[in-house]
């Protein structure tokens, strides 16, 4: 036997003392868990605020972008009004047209006066272009005195009315949405004719008396906006940001909507005593659109410039987009500051000519 041989056979008949087996004890295990843990944990809850703030953020950012665009929208459909109704346009009786239009007088989307109110209402000349067509007729073929293909735009007289809904239809959002309703007034023409919206009548000479037609109406309330604000304003405490600042420059008050002596002072500062006649539509306090201040109209039927103003303002709630869980966006004493923070306001101001007064 060599000496080579005769050694690797002690060795292998004596295993090297200390020798350890391979890989992780117990303990060392658990203490590796435990550093994961401590680590990881916080490193995730940040990533999930991070990622729940973000999202706050993208919905705040696309209420206010609709918000905008309705306003915007609101805006434009102003621009060829001839007569805005203020509270008392807007009131039941012989002096207002409230029992004349939706909820009043029903219409698809618009039957409940505890779930829809109207806000801001107005008369305009609507614009038909010739190749649009209504009923399947098509405007420039009304006048038969031209060739068919060609012809001429027309205009009618059309009574536009805001809403603000809040009727628990799955379709939409738990919160509230703006509606708008529209009937048009129809074209004669000699062999083909544009009826009028069922319900509709020409306005008389004292618009504010005006009826509607005979008939049920057929037109539905289209919704323009959704996840409008349904909170109470009393919820909120006088010292909430949108309050701020104090008095009459904030969008909402501690009631909500304003009075008619804080649209005088907003829409009508400047003008002369007789033409200090903004009012708050809609008139009624215990209405939605009152109590949460979301969606109303400050109007000033005529100034001394001869035109009439509307200041509109929107609240909006962008929480609801995320969460629809009342819970997620309900308001108590110590987070209404984070809660206001999540509901946009916007207001636009629109001042028309005015063509025809409410009481001549």
């Amino acid at each position: 036997m060599s000496a080579a041989k005769f050694i690797l056979n002690i060795l292998s008949k004596h295993p090297q003392r200390g020798k350890r087996a391979k890989g992780f004890t117990l303990i060392e295990l658990l203490v590796a868990m435990i550093l994961t843990a401590l680590i990881i944990t916080p490193l995730l809850g940040f990533a999930v605020s991070i990622m729940t703030t973000d999202r706050q953020e993208q919905a705040k950012v696309a209420s206010q972008q609709e918000i905008q665009a309705a306003l915007d929208y609101i805006a434009q459909d102003m621009q060829q009004a001839i007569y805005i109704y203020d509270a008392q346009g807007l009131s039941a009786g012989a002096d207002g047209i409230l029992e004349q239009i939706p909820p009043l007088a029903p219409t698809t989307g618009c039957n409940n006066a505890s779930e829809c109110t109207p806000v801001l209402a107005f008369w305009k000349r609507k614009y038909l272009d010739k190749d649009d067509v209504i009923n399947g007729v098509r405007i420039g073929d009304i006048d038969n005195d031209n060739l068919p293909g060609e012809g001429s735009d027309r205009f009618v007289y059309a009574l536009v009315v805001y809403y603000l809904i809040k009727d628990g239809q799955a379709t939409w959002s738990p919160v509230a949405r703006i509606g708008r309703f529209e009937i048009r007034g129809g074209i004669t023409g000699t062999t083909t004719s544009l009826p009028p919206s069922d319900g509709f009548a020409d306005f008389p000479q004292v618009i504010n008396e005006w009826q509607k037609g005979t008939g049920a109406y057929t037109t539905a309330v289209e919704t323009l906006i959704d996840y409008i604000d349904d909170t109470p304003a009393a919820n909120f405490t006088a010292t909430a940001p949108q309050f701020q600042p104090p008095g009459n420059n904030g969008p909402i008050t501690a009631t909500g909507a304003p009075t008619s002596i804080v649209c005088n002072q907003r829409i009508a500062a400047n003008e002369p005593a007789a033409y200090k006649n903004a009012s708050r539509v809609p008139t009624d306090d215990t209405s939605l659109a009152v109590t949460t201040g979301s969606f109303y109209a400050c109007v000033n039927p005529i100034n001394s410039q001869g035109q009439s103003v509307a200041q509109i303002f929107i609240r909006g709630n962008a929480l609801p987009r995320i969460n629809t869980s009342p819970n997620s966006w309900a308001v108590t004493a110590g987070n209404q500051t984070s809660q206001l923070a999540n509901r946009p306001v916007a207001s636009v101001l629109v001042s028309v000519r005015g063509l025809i007064s409410g009481d001549e």
